[in-house]
């Protein structure tokens, strides 16, 4: 059974860190079988089954009450994913971004005390995916965390039939920390080649009507965006000025999201201060120019009457009646 080495390093530095061959299976995307040969041929050893090595909150998500936990379920929701294997007993809730957000996958797990070493960096096979690039991942084999996900919405195919939680899930004052977690996860903030910036969401239609309709209650003026179905997703794009208005809704004093994301915003928020302060000194200027060119035009008036001897206009004394 071929092995390139970077699953077999894979695979014993996950044994030596005290996984079982059904968690190294999860993790890694292979089966229990193969992970179970790769472990007894390269690290010696396999552990049993259940034993935990790593201790974490596995009530995490046990109740949405924290600004960094309805953050977390956005992301989930996103691009996070659930394994159940009944037949093994296994149950993990599996988080994965690109290997540049390697860092953000840190605040989770300071989050909820799970060890920065269980991360995950993964190459993929160039043979079939050219353009892809690395990514690191981190999973939590718990069945009451998978549960808890479970009661609030979250599916193993979320991709085709994920549903924005009920308000018993997450209450008001935390959707637009859900939403943020979405956007970090599954949306976009770029400035375009012709300067134009942009924010929006992918995702399944009841996600992408959810996200409308909740800016559109935390601002009314917003302008109603139609969502565009692109063949397997559905998505919606706010841009220019609505994109400042979006993000400043969702990035806002915040205190935790993902870093370039951010960034982005604090160029945008920047560049609308810029405008702003612009049309203020603008309007300035004008209301200036006004009164400099009433000024000047009494003055000429009055050098006109001086030429041809009229006297200066002046004004009428008030007449207060008794």
């Amino acid at each position: 059974m071929a092995a390139n080495p970077e699953l077999r390093a894979s695979v014993v530095d996950l044994v030596n860190k005290g996984f079982s061959c059904t968690e190294i299976g999860v993790m890694l995307s292979i089966s229990m079988s193969r992970a179970f040969y790769f472990a007894k041929r390269y690290a010696g050893k396999t552990n049993p089954k259940h034993h935990r090595t790593h201790n974490f909150n596995q009530a995490y998500f046990s109740d949405i009450n924290t600004e960094e936990n309805a953050y977390w379920l956005g992301m989930i929701y996103s691009d996070g994913s659930l394994c159940v294997d009944l037949k093994n007993k296994s149950y993990a809730v599996l988080l994965g971004l690109q290997e540049s957000d390697k860092k953000h996958l840190e605040k989770i797990c300071d989050e909820i005390g799970m060890e920065k070493e269980t991360i995950l960096t993964e190459i993929p096979n160039r043979d079939i995916f050219e353009n892809k690039t690395n990514f690191c991942r981190i999973a939590f084999f718990s069945k009451q965390m998978v549960g808890d996900l479970q009661k609030i919405g979250v599916t193993s195919y979320k991709s085709y039939d994920a549903c924005y939680p009920t308000k018993a899930n997450i209450p008001d004052h935390l959707e637009r920390r859900f939403w943020r977690g979405m956007i970090d996860g599954d949306g976009w903030l770029y400035c375009s080649e012709a300067g134009k910036w942009n924010i929006g969401l992918c995702g399944t239609e009841n996600m992408v009507i959810s996200f409308r309709a909740f800016l559109t209650k935390i601002d009314p003026e917003i302008l109603t965006r139609k969502i565009r179905f692109t063949g397997s997703t559905y998505e919606i794009n706010y841009s220019c000025s609505w994109s400042q208005r979006v993000a400043k809704i969702l990035y806002d004093n915040s205190s935790v999201y993902l870093e370039r994301k951010y960034q982005g915003y604090l160029v945008l928020r920047d560049k609308l201060h810029r405008i702003t302060r612009s049309r203020v000194s603008k309007a300035n200027t004008d209301q200036l120019s006004n009164k400099n060119k009433n000024q000047l035009r009494k003055k000429r008036l009055d050098q006109m009457r001086a030429k041809v001897g009229q006297p200066k206009k002046e004004k009428r004394p008030l007449l207060y009646l008794e």
